[in-house]
């Protein structure tokens, strides 16, 4: 169905638009629309086009109400006889229908609200920290944080207010507390004032199977270790600042029995930050908050 119509563009007297209705407004409306001269010129049929207002036409539905006029209100034409002046002819009642439909290209058509969007998240404890950033925002209105448990079935969590219009790198962050099942999947709904939408990509967190591996000290203040016990295996550690920004990525490969790995402070400034540890082999994600004064 259409939202509503904008416009008649061409069209005999008779068509006139109103809303989603379009009417035939002749007093007796009947299916003759001939040129001919005489009695019967014009005799009542709508004819002409319209333009119909929706951003996306995926569907058009018609419902066709008759309103045709008696037909002894005239005398019947032989077969084969035209229509003259004052002369009988064979009386249409609004039965027969000619519609046809037609799509203009789009100029100037409009591209999805963001660019550059990529979700990520990460297990801290109990609680799911997601982390997002756009590079660009055109009209954008909100973002629906998605759940599910199967990868199929989403609900809404969760919802963050967008910029709305930007042409430079935007962070967003949310926390989903509380996860008691082996595995969540995440995506992000998002939508524009004109209530256009589209997807993110999806990312999984589950359950960390990771043990034995802990960050200290905390708070720490020129350096953080972390500390691989009975934990063989390729790792990637990385250290998050609280706008999800990357500020340390180094890969470990660990094959001792219990094993240190040393995150020098630098030029890192003071903060909370979260330390992401990732198993190469299972992808398994285990995240840990470390304060550095």
């Amino acid at each position: 169905m259409w939202e509503q119509v904008t416009a008649k563009l061409s069209g005999n007297s008779y068509l006139t638009v109103s809303g989603k209705n379009i009417l035939n407004n002749a007093v007796i409306p009947n299916g003759g629309s001939s040129s001919n001269t005489g009695a019967f010129n014009n005799e009542g049929a709508a004819t002409g086009s319209i333009q119909i207002n929706v951003n996306k036409v995926t569907q058009l539905v018609f419902k066709v109400y008759l309103r045709g006029c008696d037909a002894s209100q005239f005398g019947w034409s032989s077969a084969g006889i035209g229509v003259v002046s004052n002369a009988t002819r064979t009386p249409l009642t609004g039965d027969i229908w000619y519609i046809s439909t037609s799509l203009s290209p789009c100029v100037g058509c409009i591209s999805l609200p963001t660019t550059g969007l990529s979700l990520t998240a990460a297990l801290n404890g109990n609680d799911v920290s997601l982390n997002w950033k756009t590079l660009t925002e055109s009209n954008t209105k909100s973002f629906d944080i998605e759940r599910s448990t199967d990868g199929i079935n989403y609900v809404k969590v969760g919802e963050k207010a967008a910029a709305g219009n930007s042409v430079s790198d935007i962070n967003y962050s949310h926390i989903d507390p509380n996860m008691n099942v082996p595995v969540y999947y995440y995506r992000l709904k998002m939508v524009d004032l004109d209530s256009r939408y589209s997807y993110s990509n999806v990312v999984i967190v589950r359950k960390s199977l990771i043990k034995g591996i802990k960050a200290f000290p905390n708070p720490a203040t020129d350096h953080v270790n972390i500390e691989f016990s009975n934990a063989k295996g390729s790792y990637t550690v990385s250290l998050l600042n609280q706008l999800g920004q990357q500020v340390y990525s180094k890969k470990v490969d660990i094959n001792n029995t219990v094993q240190y790995i040393r995150i020098e402070r630098g030029t890192i400034p003071a903060g909370m930050y979260h330390v992401s540890i990732r198993d190469n082999n299972s992808g398994e994600l285990q995240s840990e908050k470390v304060l550095i004064k």
